[in-house]
């Protein structure tokens, strides 16, 4: 699955690009997302948007699985995730808070400091 190939290289970037820093965000752990809401609120979508073509049940559970795997792996890098990073992309309070979202947050500001570290002087 492609999701799961850019699920890993995150976690592979985070661990190999990010100096390991103190939490001076104040965002000790992963904050929790209620899935269960979340994922039924996108199935609505998906169904609004689909109609007859939606899949109930099936889109549930698709956003279940793939929000659980982001969170694993960003559970996996959390001790390498700089602080400034975790300030910045994750967010219990936005709109739709998604593991999803944050972890796509997180390989942008990783692609950003790669893109920097190449600029020549």
């Amino acid at each position: 699955m492609k999701s799961n190939r850019l699920i890993w290289a995150a976690i592979a970037a985070i661990a190999f690009a990010a100096v390991p820093v103190a939490d001076a965000a104040g965002i000790k752990n992963i904050p929790n997302i209620d899935l269960q809401s979340r994922c039924k609120r996108s199935e609505r979508a998906m169904a609004a948007m689909m109609g007859s073509s939606a899949q109930p049940g099936r889109d549930f559970e698709s956003c279940l699985r793939a929000e659980q795997e982001a969170r694993k792996a960003i559970e996996a890098a959390w001790p390498d995730i700089p602080a400034s990073y975790k300030s910045f992309c994750i967010n219990p309070t936005a709109y739709s808070p998604s593991y999803i979202e944050w972890i796509a947050c997180l390989e942008m500001l990783i692609d950003l400091r790669k893109l920097r570290a190449a600029k020549p002087q």
